[in-house]
């Protein structure tokens, strides 16, 4: 038992220390960027580090205007976003993929978990066979699909597109509802309520934590897509396209400390969503029993 207990402490010293190093690379990389975004492009020639001395300059609200895109899918109309109005695209898309990414695979995942019928147990085996074959080649299909139900280039299509649930969370999603106790429905029943108002009344409400994390990282993923955008969805362009398109579109040379300074405007909602909800991102998930 010893041996043990020392070999397990042993194990999560050194996680520990992996995980403080790679933590402070992390921080230190953003504080780089930051300091480095306030120096003039000369001053960046010259030397990279952000505490030798120069001339700083304050470019945040320069990048508001100088990160434009044009949205102009057809050629000639003149459709022009700034970073302003990418950034709100980009809460448009985060906030409703995320939302349909995260109930599709939860409603799916609760009906194969508590009700028994002939593909309950297949539906995890069928997602896990998904997770393993990779998809190549479907961005035709899937435009042509658009197309033909008249949903390309809309908010709606962007959305449908999320909407499936072979994904890694309807596992996490399926293993929550099994550990749930079948009394919570059946004191329910007894009481008169309906499936729907277990499902959505009392089930879901008790792995509510685990829902929220799931969202937050899904809008975290959908903030920083562009492939979307820029595939499916090109008339309303996010912030993670403007970044796209400025880098592709510009001698990235001549604009470093802009383009860091763009990188520093899009990274700033996942910083503060981090420092909001850290601790119920990080923290442990527990549930309580019934007590006869």
């Amino acid at each position: 038992m010893k041996k043990t207990k020392k070999a397990l402490n042993t194990y999560n010293l050194v996680v520990g220390i992996i995980l403080a190093v790679y933590s402070i690379f992390l921080v230190g990389l953003l504080v780089w960027t930051f300091m480095v975004s306030m120096k003039t492009q000369d001053e960046f020639w010259i030397n990279s580090w952000p505490w030798v001395e120069g001339t700083f300059e304050f470019k945040y609200i320069e990048a508001m205007l100088e990160f434009r895109v044009d949205a102009s899918i057809d050629g000639f109309s003149n459709t022009y976003y700034d970073l302003s109005g990418l950034f709100m695209n980009s809460i448009l898309y985060s906030l409703g993929s995320a939302i349909v990414s995260t109930v599709s695979p939860l409603v799916v995942a609760y009906v194969a978990s508590k009700y028994k019928y002939k593909f309950s147990k297949f539906l995890p085996k069928f997602v896990l066979t998904v997770l393993m074959i990779p998809v190549i080649g479907s961005t035709a299909s899937t435009i042509q699909m658009l197309r033909s139900m008249q949903i390309f280039d809309t908010y709606f299509g962007a959305l449908a597109l999320k909407a499936g649930f072979t994904s890694m969370y309807f596992l996490v999603f399926y293993g929550a509802f099994q550990s749930l106790s079948w009394e919570y429905a059946e004191a329910a029943f007894v009481d008169g309520a309906s499936h729907a108002r277990v499902m959505f009344g009392i089930m879901i409400p008790l792995i509510k934590p685990m829902i929220f994390s799931v969202f937050i990282i899904f809008f975290v993923s959908y903030w920083n897509d562009y492939t979307t955008a820029l595939t499916y969805y090109p008339s309303r362009p996010t912030a993670a396209l403007g970044l796209y398109y400025f880098n592709r579109n510009t001698t990235t040379s001549a604009h470093e400390t802009m383009l860091l300074t763009g990188c520093m405007l899009v990274s700033i909602p996942v910083i503060v969503i981090f420092l909001i909800f850290s601790e119920k991102l990080m923290g442990n998930i527990s549930m309580g029993g019934i007590k006869g």
